[in-house]
């Protein structure tokens, strides 16, 4: 027996009798440490007397079912899975208010709903959104914000609000978030007016259905850039990215890029699995504010999984 098979044993060993939670358990599908460990909770879970409960993203889970010991399957059924959803925007500034009254920090409703506006921006956009880590963290990096303007404004012998305000929460804004469209400057050619205007004119559009409290769906449709080489295609398609980010329409202005040889694969049924791994497809839940003809060339950071502690050697 090898070391993975001796610890997951001695680990169910321990718990018998208890509830042994496993996080983070789709990082144990692969085809070495993972599947010895997972080979032995299939052998292992024969009767009664312990509970294992599986948790991890829901895509990568199913993965590992699909891939591992088919016993698995009947010793967790994936039908009885129990599902927790992303929180809804009330659920969000309620987290929200609780953090502000457990750091005992004043924040006005607008305040809080601007939170919750950046959240939800970020909640349809990211893959493996954070959800209350990530309410938590955005409200103790605008308390920093707050202490530090409190501060300039003291050293400057002026008052100011002791409080969270609207800036505390998306923080100072460079120049260029300040005028996304001052980036089109520094494009040269005839070829880039055509761009220019498009970007221009969505911009107003952007800023209409702000206004109105509409939703930027269809603003910027899928695009194609041709060119011989060296005339800027990339180049502007990086700062396309950034200029939709500072609009509001991407949560991110993150770029992935690739070619069309890198999205071809090499046996049946790889190819649509490559290209749906770029672009951060989501299932349910596509960005639904934000812009569609983008998901190929902007993405979303996911947190990086590590195998569960104690189960890898």
């Amino acid at each position: 027996m090898g070391e993975s098979e001796r610890k997951t044993a001695a680990i169910l060993e321990l718990s018998e009798e208890c509830v042994l939670i496993v996080d983070e358990a789709y990082s144990m599908d692969d085809q070495m440490f993972g599947k010895r460990a997972l080979d032995t909770f299939v052998e292992k879970l024969q009767g009664e007397g312990i509970a294992v409960v599986m948790i991890g993203y829901e895509n990568e889970m199913k993965q590992m079912f699909r891939n591992q010991n088919p016993g698995l399957s009947s010793r967790f059924d994936f039908a009885y899975a129990l599902q927790f959803q992303d929180f809804s925007n009330s659920e969000l500034l309620a987290i929200i208010s609780e953090c502000c009254r457990r750091e005992e920090v004043a924040a006005s409703i607008k305040v809080k709903v601007a939170a919750v506006q950046q959240l939800a921006k970020r909640r349809d956009a990211e893959r493996n959104f954070g959800n209350a880590r990530a309410a938590n963290n955005l409200v103790a990096d605008a308390i920093k914000r707050m202490y530090s303007r409190i501060k300039k404004a003291r050293d400057r012998k002026e008052e100011a609000y002791e409080g969270l305000i609207i800036e505390d929460i998306e923080g100072e804004k460079s120049e260029f978030e300040k005028d996304p469209m001052k980036v089109l400057e520094d494009l040269q050619g005839d070829e880039t007016e055509g761009w220019k205007r498009m970007l221009l004119d969505a911009s107003d559009q952007i800023y209409v259905k702000k206004a109105e409290g509409k939703p930027l769906r269809g603003i910027v449709k899928n695009m194609i850039f041709v060119g011989p080489p060296g005339t800027g295609k990339t180049t502007v398609a990086r700062k396309m990215a950034s200029i939709l980010y500072s609009l509001g329409m991407l949560a991110t202005d993150n770029v992935v890029e690739t070619s069309g040889a890198n999205l071809t694969g090499q046996h049946v049924g790889t190819t649509k699995k490559i290209v749906e791994e770029k672009m951060q497809v989501r299932g349910l839940r596509e960005q639904r504010e934000h812009s569609r003809g983008l998901r190929a060339l902007v993405h979303s950071r996911a947190r990086c999984a590590s195998t569960p502690a104690g189960l890898q050697h």
